[in-house]
């Protein structure tokens, strides 16, 4: 019986050779067929795809994380501008506060 070859990886690499650019085949055995290619399990697409979208998962929701932060922030330094305007305006009195100078009160 006749040994069948092993299949090499078709997947690229960065060319390791200190003077060269580009990039070159991986080499390795292959382990895994995927569309009529070979390729080893560090540059199997699906796999590839699979650690991906666990990344993008994670870092939208971190993403999330903060615009909801970002979000809550704006809505607290709203609510206090508003309270400050209003508790100036009742106890100090119109006429002395500078609306345009976010809500501290003029010097007479």
């Amino acid at each position: 019986m006749k040994k069948q070859p092993k299949h090499k990886c078709e997947g690229e690499r960065q060319s390791s050779w200190r003077f060269t650019s580009g990039y070159a085949k991986c080499g390795y055995n292959a382990s895994v067929c995927y569309n009529g290619k070979w390729y080893c399990g560090i540059h199997d697409p699906l796999r590839i795809k699979a650690k991906q979208d666990v990344r993008d998962e994670m870092y939208k929701a971190k993403w999330a994380k903060s615009a909801e932060a970002r979000r809550r922030r704006q809505a607290e330094y709203q609510y206090c501008q508003k309270l400050d305007t209003e508790y100036l305006e009742t106890h100090v009195g119109k006429e002395q506060v500078n609306m345009s100078s976010w809500g501290k009160v003029e010097k007479c």
